[in-house]
Parts: C-alpha cells; sequence; structure tokens
C-alpha cells in the first residue's frame, strides 16, 4: 500500500470513506487545474492567479462603494419622501394595484366561428355573446412598498383611462399600519413626480463619477484589472481565441502604457425621432454605450471585446480592417475612440 503524502496531508493508508472521497475529489481538481493551466509557462501562471485576485479585489471595493452611494441615497431619499407624505413612513405604506392580463389563447370551450360561402346569410347564433367575457382576462393585485413605488416612473398618463376602462390612480390604493387608508394614490403619486427619484440618483452618480469623484477611480482600477485578467484569459485559451504571444505582448504593452496605445472602435444605440401616439416627437436625450470594442493589433488582426458577457472576451480575427471602417445598422453605430483611457464620445 501506498505511504507517500497526499495533497490534505493524508497517508494513504486506512483512510475512511469519507477522506477518500475528499482525496479523490482534491486530485480530480487538481488534475483539472494542472490541464487548464497546461498552455501557461511557471511565470505565467503565477501572473494569472495574481491578476485575478488583483481584478476581483478591484471588483469588491468597486461594488462596496456603490452599495455604500445606494444606502446614502436611499436615505435621503426615505426622508423626502417621509415628509411629502406627511411624516408616514414609505416602507410601512403599501401600494395596491388591480390589473388585468389579456389571455392570447381561447378556451377550448369556444365555439370557433364557421367559414361560409360567399352570398350565405349566417344564421342566428344558439346563443349571444356579450359584448366583454371577464374571463378573457386574468386579474392581478400588484403591491410594493411607497419607497419602491417611488423608485418608478410615473409619467403623464397615470390618470387616463386604459383599455379596462380604469386609470392607474383609480385602480390602486394604499394600506399602511393598523389599515390606514388615509392617503390616495392621486396624491402619492404627484408627489413621486415632484420628487423625481430617479433623477436624483441619475445626478448623484454622475457626481461620484465624474473626474475627482469617489467612485471614478474605483471604476477606472477595477476596468483596467479586469481587462489586463481577460487578455491572459484570451491568451490561456489561444488555441480558440486566437490571441497570439504577439497580440498578447501588444495588448498588455497598450494597456499598461509602456506601449503603442491600439486604436478601437465602440458601438453607441442611438436614435433620430421617435414617434409616440401622445407626443409626435421625442428625440433621444443621449445614446447607449454597448461594451463591445473592436481593438486592431497593427497588421496582426482586429480583437473583438465584450467584458462580462459569456464568451464575450477577447476574440481575434486575421483579417484586418483599414481604419476609415464605420459600422453602421439601423439605430447601431461605430464610434472610434483612439486612447485606451479616452472618456465616452459623443453620439454620432
Amino acid at each position: 500500500m501506498s505511504t507517500y503524502q497526499r495533497l490534505n496531508g493524508l497517508s494513504g493508508n486506512l483512510q475512511s470513506s469519507s477522506s477518500w472521497s475528499r482525496q479523490q475529489a482534491l486530485e480530480q481538481i487538481q488534475n483539472n487545474v494542472i490541464q487548464a493551466m497546461s498552455s501557461l509557462n511557471p511565470q505565467e501562471k503565477a501572473r494569472y492567479v495574481r491578476l485575478q485576485r488583483e481584478a476581483l479585489s478591484a471588483l469588491t471595493a468597486l461594488e462596496h462603494a456603490q452599495q455604500a452611494l445606494t444606502r446614502d441615497f436611499k436615505t435621503q431619499g426615505l426622508a423626502q419622501l417621509r415628509e411629502k407624505i406627511g411624516g408616514r413612513d414609505p416602507e410601512q405604506y403599501t401600494l395596491f394595484t388591480r390589473y388585468k392580463e389579456k389571455r392570447e389563447q381561447g378556451f377550448p370551450w369556444d365555439p370557433p366561428q364557421p367559414l361560409l360561402p360567399l352570398n350565405t346569410v349566417p344564421l342566428p347564433a344558439a346563443r349571444y355573446r356579450r359584448a366583454h367575457y371577464d374571463f378573457h382576462y386574468i386579474e392581478h393585485l400588484k403591491h410594493m412598498s411607497l419607497w419602491e413605488a417611488a423608485c418608478l416612473n410615473y409619467g403623464f398618463t397615470h390618470s387616463i383611462h386604459g383599455d379596462s376602462g380604469f386609470s392607474l390612480v383609480e385602480a390602486s390604493y394604499i394600506v399602511g399600519q393598523d389599515n390606514d387608508r388615509s392617503l390616495g394614490a392621486l396624491a402619492f403619486i404627484e408627489a413621486a413626480r415632484t420628487l423625481d427619484l430617479g433623477a436624483q440618483l441619475r445626478d448623484k452618480a454622475r457626481t461620484a463619477m465624474a473626474p475627482g469623484g469617489p467612485l471614478r477611480p474605483l471604476f477606472e482600477a477595477s476596468a483596467k484589472a479586469s481587462l489586463l485578467f481577460d487578455v491572459i484569459e484570451a491568451y490561456r485559451n489561444r488555441a480558440t481565441t486566437g490571441v497570439t504571444l504577439e497580440i498578447y505582448t501588444r495588448l498588455n504593452a497598450a494597456i499598461e502604457g509602456t506601449g503603442a496605445q491600439l486604436p478601437f472602435d465602440t458601438l453607441n444605440l442611438s436614435s433620430g425621432i421617435t414617434p409616440l401616439i401622445s407626443v409626435p416627437f421625442v428625440p433621444w436625450d443621449s445614446c447607449i454605450p454597448v461594451p463591445l470594442m473592436l481593438i486592431r493589433v497593427a497588421s496582426l488582426g482586429v480583437l473583438s471585446y465584450f467584458p462580462f458577457r459569456p464568451g464575450g472576451r477577447c476574440n481575434t480575427t486575421t483579417i484586418p480592417r483599414p481604419p476609415s471602417t464605420r459600422f453602421a445598422h439601423n439605430s447601431l453605430t461605430a464610434t472610434r475612440k483612439k486612447t485606451w483611457a479616452g472618456s465616452p464620445g459623443n453620439c454620432p
């Protein structure tokens, strides 16, 4: 019987069933890790582990700061909302809203519509249908706290009657502690529209992300650490990604600032005029950036990089695109960027 030392310090002699199972699991994990890291040399393996830890640490620091910002916003928002609704606790009062969901499929017992020949007068039906069948709709009752409801977007249509014959105000009611119903839905919606908590959160986030803001350096550090790790991860999987050693070296030099900066393209969702029934023409105030980068590595090819998307890390193609190439498809437009750390460009 073997007496060599196992991974967890056990000798291998007379092990219990549970310790033997753990031993086998550890060996399987070790074999999987060795096989997965076999494409890297010892120095690259050590760098891989270090970059992974740095990326996770930077992301954790950013998430903690973001959560602190959210808590601060909620504290201020609750105080403002409490003042608007007469000192009531927004988290102890609940907004109930009834709504109907239309059934898309009919019931099996619904009589089919017969196909009659042309110029044929249909016979009177055995029974006449009512103008409106309640069972063609599914009734729902949605509820949320006043704080959650105040964070929603109440538009100018909150008092307009819908297909059900009722408006949002008429279909909603508020219940608080001890069955308190003194606060009306219309008064609450008007208070929420006056506060506009969404705009407050937007302004607070923009201030935190502005140059000199508390989130800006954490965001940049997290983005750089994640990008460095994704590059070595793509190099580790070079059999499928096509990231060669030369591409890997140039990418690292560009990110670290020790080499030439590589130009890349990003995509933005933008639109000109949006036709609506109530408001004829409503232009978008800004564009929505898509986190997809097309990185040009000289004559070696073009890398596509989509962070935090399964299978979206660095992939390369050996067909380089000319610098003047622009991608356009309906509302999807590519904007050329010149540097790694540049601010988002304006919408085209």
